[in-house]
């Protein structure tokens, strides 16, 4: 009897391991099936977005000869259209009454007083995931080798759905955020214009002009800051790295703003991007002087092992515990009604984190007592 059990203990594990497998296989099933479905929603969502904004104009002033146009359009990419009122009334539809609602995936957006609605057939959409159905399968036949292979393919394909989801939910949020920030200094320019071509030769002219012209060199200087940060972030980006005086280079610019310089013994030559380290340490001077409030600004450089450290401290208002990693986001401004009296995008401490990690580092911020903030910026040396 004991041999008997014995016996039966590999065909029990077998069985195990094939369940688990099984269960692996279908879990994994499951996950495609759910991703490309969730792929193909937030595809729709956009292509809806899009439509709301492109039949804007001919639904005002209903043209329905170009919302056909856009109707067939449509049809081409397997696509249907729906169009209905405030009130609930459809005003257009591409879709056979006799389809149902529950065979379409389906995203909407609003569009003046109307919705637009645009419907994949779910048939469509889970074509790809049928035909890797056998695919699939027959993988699972030749065994656990073959498993891993499906496995590792599948996880790949799940990366890069998180990475393309979190691309566009980046994307959504720089264009809202840079829209925003664009929007008021074109409103002054827009209002100021006005003003100057209904009376040109009033008295207030010179006064509308110098407005409009700052805000103006506020909105260049605001996409030079956009354009600076998308070619720091852009995939193999290369530094023109070199072995500098970073002491005498970070001296000079202290002087140009009349701050306290203090270089650690040891420092030596460091190899870096200098224009791109000179950015940055020139962005924390700027934030400094602008909104610290402090009568003293000090900046530091040292060698900790193979490790730069280049700090500036203020003795002013300080940040807030909550705050002092979020002022490293784009578009984040403590003091909003300050900021817009300066000139403030929001964009600095971004670009400064940025040129720190291509380099190897980081960029914090600290406390200092009794109050104030030390900005710190940590990089490899590049010399060892």
């Amino acid at each position: 009897m004991k041999g008997d059990g014995r016996s039966l203990i590999p065909s029990a594990a077998a069985m195990i391991a094939f369940a688990v497998i099984v269960l692996l296989f279908a879990m994994q099933i499951s996950f495609f099936h759910d991703s490309t479905v969730g792929w193909a929603r937030l595809n729709l969502e956009s292509q809806a977005l899009l439509a709301s904004k492109t039949l804007f104009q001919p639904l005002r002033e209903q043209d329905f000869k170009r919302i056909r146009q856009f109707g067939d359009t449509c049809r081409e990419r397997s696509l249907h259209l729906q169009i209905s009122s405030m009130g609930g009334g459809i005003v257009f539809d591409t879709r056979a009454r006799r389809e149902r609602s529950e065979d379409f995936l389906s995203s909407s957006a609003r569009s003046g007083e109307y919705t637009v609605s645009l419907f994949l057939p779910k048939a469509i959409v889970e074509q790809p995931f049928r035909r890797a159905i056998p695919v699939l399968a027959l993988s699972a036949l030749l065994g656990c080798g073959a498993m891993t292979v499906v496995f590792f393919v599948l996880y790949r394909q799940r990366v890069k759905i998180r990475q393309l989801a979190r691309l566009e939910k980046f994307r959504r949020e720089f264009i809202a955020d840079v829209s925003h920030e664009i929007k008021t200094p074109l409103t002054g320019i827009i209002a100021g214009t006005e003003i100057l071509c209904e009376n040109p030769g009033g008295e207030n002219a010179p006064e509308v002009a110098r407005m409009v012209c700052g805000q103006a060199q506020n909105l260049n200087a605001l996409v030079e800051r956009i354009l600076n940060l998308s070619r720091l972030e852009r995939e193999g980006m290369k530094l023109n790295l070199a072995s500098v005086d970073l002491a005498a280079a970070i001296d000079t610019l202290a002087k140009k703003y009349r701050c306290r310089f203090s270089s650690a013994a040891g420092v030596g030559e460091v190899v870096c991007d200098l224009p791109l380290i000179m950015s940055a340490v020139e962005n924390l001077l700027v934030n400094a002087v602008k909104y610290s409030g402090s009568d003293e600004i000090s900046v530091s450089l040292a060698k900790r092992k193979f490790k730069v450290v280049i700090a500036v401290e203020d003795h002013g208002v300080g940040i807030a515990g909550a705050d002092r990693e979020r002022v490293f986001d784009r578009f984040v401004r403590l003091d909003p009604s300050r900021a817009q009296a300066t000139g403030g995008s929001g964009l600095g401490l971004a670009i400064v984190r940025r040129i720190a990690r291509l380099h190897g580092g980081d960029a914090k911020v600290f406390p200092v007592s009794p109050r104030g903030a030390r900005f710190v910026i940590t990089f490899d040396s590049g010399i060892k």
